[in-house]
């Protein structure tokens, strides 16, 4: 149950558990919208909204978990469009029809033509963010954050831990000093993609943190406490809500790490109950059906503790028809038709097109890992620190996260900043005259070295006079006769 974009590249262990801290995060937003539309009144329930902020510390730890060496831009947005542009249009639709004929209001054609395609949280005017289907206004922050992402990660990547730790922890300051400052912001700021882009990039920047072996050293269920804590103390205190967002995304952002630690370790099996499993599946599509589902109830005589176990089973067997008959569906058939071709990495610069230093082709270079200017590159392998390189029809249990080898094996530039071990290249018997040099191969496959499994060349390292992959072949150098 190792999930691979492609044959031939490494194996992550699948997070189970962050899909069920998505399904808690959509159980938390319903109740607070059961109780905001005064169908059942639930205290301490105010402050269930910081679930959207669980969503997008979620949402940058998983894209930056997941981000695969090679891949291009275009097929990274592909993909994402491909996840939640059917079933926001299918669910947008139909709050179409509720706001007309359930709410008995119009409908704006500016507020129509927004939400349509996913800009509205751009939008000053309250009432227009949250028209029709009122959650959408999330997924437009997801869609702004998905614009900036590719940069975000070649930036961030380029940076040292602490350099990553202090880009996150400024940039999640910045909301509530603004909100202290001005308080007329507050609203705008709960909605406007730029204040609530630190939350995701504290996810991407945790995820890493991951990647490089870090552990946090509070486990899951103190770090639940805490959550529970502020979260009830919050609704009873009437907290700041610039403030409180930036405390939970901190408190978020080690439970994810925890989480996904838990995962690579095979320690996870509550998350991979199939309840759990199914509720993951369903919470973006849950969370996108349950505010409408709620309105129709506001139109009848229904309230009281009964509501919420309607609006749950209600929402669940929608989510459920929506994911099975929309979702599934027409992301698969937006990938097929908008097949991607694999990444290709080049052994050398060809005249006349520009290249990155690296030599990579421009559409994935924002894909891979800075290489010191330099360095000698002795394998190839795309594979991040905790990536777990293992067989396809490997358990997640066994996954095991590579230990660093002894020193004086070499490891190529790439890995050498995530300190990843790799197979030394092999060393073929050269001629004495002349020394051979040796070019990089195309095409990585898995193999194993004593214990974990690592990256080694496909085509064993060819020496200059050789036949190269991919059918280039280099001149010989002049034999050199020697003096008798």
């Amino acid at each position: 149950m190792l999930r691979t974009d492609r044959d031939d590249a490494p194996a992550v262990a699948v997070l189970w558990s962050l899909n069920g801290l998505r399904a808690v995060g959509a159980l938390m937003v319903m109740l607070y919208h059961v109780n905001s539309w005064n169908l059942q009144v639930l205290r301490g329930s105010s402050a269930f909204y910081t679930g959207v902020g669980l969503f997008f510390v979620l949402s940058g730890f998983v894209l930056t978990w997941t981000a695969r060496p090679g891949v291009t831009v275009g097929a990274f947005y592909t993909r994402r469009v491909a996840r939640i542009l059917p079933n926001h249009l299918v669910a947008f639709a139909l709050g179409a029809v509720v706001t007309v004929a359930v709410v008995g209001t119009t409908i704006d054609p500016v507020a129509l033509l927004a939400g349509t395609f996913l800009l509205q949280a751009w939008l000053p005017d309250d009432q227009s963010v949250f028209a029709v289907n009122g959650v959408a206004w999330s997924l437009s922050c997801e869609i702004a954050f998905y614009a900036v992402f590719p940069a975000l990660f070649w930036g961030l990547r380029r940076l040292r831990a602490r350099g990553r730790a202090a880009v996150a922890l400024t940039a999640i300051a910045v909301p509530p000093m603004l909100g202290l400052i001005w308080p007329g912001l507050i609203t705008l700021m709960f909605h406007l993609p730029p204040a609530r882009l630190p939350e995701f990039v504290l996810g991407m920047v945790t995820a890493m943190a991951v990647q490089d072996g870090w552990r946090p050293r509070v486990p899951a269920p103190a770090l639940l406490g805490v959550l529970a804590v502020l979260i009830v103390g919050a609704a009873r205190f009437d907290v700041h809500p610039t403030v409180l967002t930036a405390v939970l995304a901190l408190v978020f952002a080690p439970l994810a790490a925890r989480c996904a630690w838990s995962d690579v370790d095979g320690r996870s099996g509550w998350a991979r109950h199939p309840a759990v499993m199914l509720g993951g599946a369903l919470s973006f599509s849950f969370y996108l059906v349950h505010e409408l589902v709620i309105k129709v109830l506001v139109a009848t005589p229904l309230r009281g503790w009964v509501t919420i176990p309607v609006v749950l089973v209600a929402s669940a067997v929608l989510a459920l028809a929506l994911w099975r008959g929309v979702e599934l569906p027409a992301r698969a058939r937006i990938l097929a038709a908008t097949h991607q071709p694999g990444p290709r990495l080049v052994t050398g610069r060809t005249t006349g097109s520009r290249r990155p230093p690296h030599s990579r082709p421009l559409s994935v270079a924002w894909s891979f890992p800075a290489v010191p200017a330099g360095s000698r590159v002795t394998t190839w392998g795309p594979v991040d620190a905790v990536a777990v390189a293992l067989p396809t029809d490997a358990h997640p249990t066994h996954a095991r996260v590579a230990e660093p080898r002894a020193a004086g094996v070499p490891v190529d530039a790439e890995r050498a900043l995530h300190r990843v071990p790799t197979r030394p290249a092999p060393t073929p018997a050269a001629p004495a005259h002349p020394e051979p040099t040796y070019a990089a191969p195309a095409h990585p496959v898995p193999v194993t070295v004593g214990g974990p499994e690592s990256w080694a060349p496909r085509h064993p390292v060819t020496p200059r006079g050789g036949t190269a992959p991919g059918g280039w072949s280099p001149p010989r150098p002049p034999a050199v006769r020697r003096p008798t």
